[in-house]
């Protein structure tokens, strides 16, 4: 049969599926590229990030800048992190667990205080991650739920449809690796003796690869008669996506009394520019193990402009017990895709329009609320803190998803002034449903993902 189908086979229905998405871009891929950013520091992270009024290391420098005016001599920040993302998937009734895992470089920074006459002028400059990409979900099962999937073929001179739509094995693997990192640059200056300001300014790079796989196998050989004697389809799509942006972020802190602080933060918008490059590849193979395939290969460049964002912070720190609170302000319908350079009534101008509309009217301002605890006991000229916090996301879009929930804690040991080391741990769980036209009947997800986080300061 392989030199007739070879012949015959015209186009498969997936081929007309997947065009769309390999030459698009939706409002969610925009909102996604600043989403849930958890930023970087051992000990923000472990009080929930609640850092804006405290920040009083080289992790300020995302937090807020104006902390490096806090920093009494220079020093070195290294930090590592550990992802474990766990993920309980349910499809048409039957549960499978699939855990993904990754280690990388969090943070690494060096700063340094330059003499002043009175004051403080201190220089920060580093690298870190701030966001995660990381997903994953691979299920599999028989399901008797049309799809919509079918052949062509030519007979006669004629188009005739096979389908090869129910009443099969199906299985699906979706991993993506990835996430944001930023090289930065940052000054805080001594304005008066109670309050210090700074600015830095960021070079933020996103990367991610995707890769999506499906099959679909005649299992129980109930697809035999000729031409559509189908045995199994197969599809891949890779992804592979870059972009990058200038971040200035802008930032005060203030001593009201000598136990309660207040900060604030602005991070202007920031335009990314990006690169995509997109693969796709089909294989249909038949009974008698002959086989079909055709491919799809694109690239696309377009801008992403994301919205501005507003921290406000208060800290109450004690002879031992400090607490913090921060609200982070985004205006998430004011992402949109920049057109400028895009010829007036093309397709791909026209379906970016489309989806600036889509951010315009269902997407919303947010609050995030974060809140943290620290307290420190000295024994013997050392220091053992114990930190743990809370921290609420909102969903973004007006017709609400799940928010998400973060809660973390961690540890320090100093022992020296000079010295010290930050265990922290996060964790999160949410759900979602998802479904794609190879499967209607879609999935419930379950997911847990929890974030090891270890750094060390060291001043001199």
């Amino acid at each position: 049969m392989s030199n007739w189908t070879n012949k015959c086979l015209v186009a498969s229905t997936a081929i007309t599926i997947l065009v769309g998405p390999l030459i698009g871009q939706t409002a969610a891929d925009a909102v996604r590229i600043s989403s849930n950013e958890t930023g970087f520091g051992a000990r923000a992270l472990a009080m929930g990030s609640a850092y804006t009024a405290i920040a009083n290391d080289f992790s300020a420098i995302y937090w807020n800048p104006a902390g490096l005016a806090t920093i009494p001599v220079g020093g070195m920040f290294a930090e590592g992190l550990g992802n474990t993302l766990t993920n309980n998937i349910t499809y048409l009734g039957a549960s499978n667990n699939v855990t993904d895992q990754n280690k990388r470089l969090g943070a690494i920074g060096l700063v340094t205080a330059l003499p002043t006459v009175r004051g403080s002028f201190v220089i920060g400059v580093g690298i870190n991650k701030l966001a995660s990409y990381d997903n994953y979900l691979d299920f599999s099962g028989f399901s008797s739920v049309d799809n919509g999937l079918e052949f062509t073929f030519e007979e006669d001179g004629q188009h005739v449809l096979y389908p090869f739509n129910s009443n099969v094995l199906r299985s699906e693997e979706v991993r993506s690796i990835g996430g944001v990192d930023q090289i930065s640059l940052g000054i805080g200056v001594a304005m008066s003796p109670r309050t210090v300001a700074g600015l830095s300014v960021s070079t933020v790079g996103a990367r991610e690869e995707y890769r999506f796989i499906f099959g679909q196998t005649d299992s129980e050989n109930r697809y035999t008669a000729f031409p559509a004697d189908f045995h199994r389809y197969l599809v891949t799509q890779d992804l592979s996506l870059e972009g990058t942006a200038t971040r200035i972020r802008g930032g005060i802190m203030s001593a009201i009394s000598p136990k309660l602080k207040i900060g604030a933060t602005v991070a202007l918008p920031s335009t990314f520019e990006i690169t995509e490059q997109h693969y796709l590849e089909e294989e249909l193979t038949f009974d008698d193990e002959s086989t079909t395939d055709s491919t799809i290969a694109g690239y696309w460049e377009y801008r992403v402009r994301t919205p501005l964002s507003m921290d406000v912070g208060a800290a109450f720190t004690g002879p031992a017990l400090t607490i913090s609170a921060t609200a982070r302000l985004k205006d998430w319908a004011s992402t949109q895709f920049d057109l400028k350079d895009l010829p007036a009534s093309t397709p791909l101008r026209e379906e970016l329009e489309a989806e600036n509309r889509i951010l315009s009217s269902d997407y919303r301002t947010t609050v995030e609320l974060r809140s943290g605890a620290e307290y420190v006991l000295r024994v013997r000229g050392m220091a053992f803190s114990f930190r743990g916090g809370y921290t609420l996301i909102p969903s973004p879009l007006r017709i609400p998803d799940e928010d998400r929930n973060y809660f973390t804690g961690g540890i320090a040991i100093s022992p020296t002034q000079q010295f010290i080391i930050n265990l922290s741990y996060l964790t999160t769980m949410w759900e979602r449903s998802s479904s794609d036209q190879y499967t209607p009947s879609g999935t419930v997800e379950s997911l847990t993902k929890a974030t090891i986080v270890v750094n060390a300061r060291l001043r001199f």
